[in-house]
C-alpha cells in the first residue's frame, strides 16, 4: 500500500532570495535569417536551503546581461515585476520563470558564431538582490 502523500510546505514569507539558477535550451532563429537571435531561458530562485530546500516565487524583477568574450556588456534586458509574475510556472515541481531574450534588442544577430556569457540578477521588492553563481555560456551567430 502506498503511503499518503505529505502536503508540500510553503516557503516562509520572509525568505530572502540568495541564489539564481539560470538554464537555457538551444538558441532560436526566430526571424529565420539563418542566425540565432533568441535565448530561451528558465530561471529558478532559491533562498537559504536550510530554511526552504526548493525553488520559490518572489515578487521582484530580473535583469539579464549578455557579455562577449572580452567581458564587455553587449545587451541588457530588464523584466519588470508584473511581467515576472506572469511568467511563473511549475516545472517538475519546481518554481520556474520562463523568458525569451531577443539579442536584437541590442546587437545584430548577423555575426559569425561566437561565445557569450549570460548572467541574471533578481531584485526583490524589499531591496534585496541575488545573482547567478555561474554565467551561462552560449554561442550566438552562425
Amino acid at each position: 500500500m502506498r503511503p499518503e502523500p505529505k502536503p508540500v510546505r510553503r516557503p516562509p514569507n520572509d525568505l530572502r532570495v540568495e541564489r539564481v539558477l539560470l538554464a537555457s535550451e538551444a538558441v532560436i532563429d526566430r526571424d529565420r535569417n539563418g542566425y540565432s537571435d533568441t535565448i530561451p531561458v528558465r530561471v529558478q530562485l532559491f533562498g537559504d536551503q536550510n530554511i526552504y530546500p526548493t525553488s520559490v516565487f518572489a515578487p521582484g524583477e530580473f535583469i539579464f546581461t549578455l557579455f562577449d568574450q572580452a567581458g564587455e556588456q553587449r545587451v541588457q534586458w530588464r523584466v519588470p515585476a508584473d511581467v515576472v509574475a506572469r511568467r511563473r510556472e511549475m516545472v517538475l515541481g519546481l518554481a520556474t520563470h520562463r523568458f525569451l531574450l531577443d539579442v536584437r534588442a541590442g546587437i545584430s544577430d548577423e555575426m559569425p558564431a561566437q561565445r557569450f556569457a549570460l548572467r541574471a540578477r533578481f531584485e526583490d521588492e524589499r531591496g534585496g538582490a541575488a545573482g547567478t553563481i555561474q554565467d551561462l555560456e552560449l554561442v550566438l551567430g552562425r
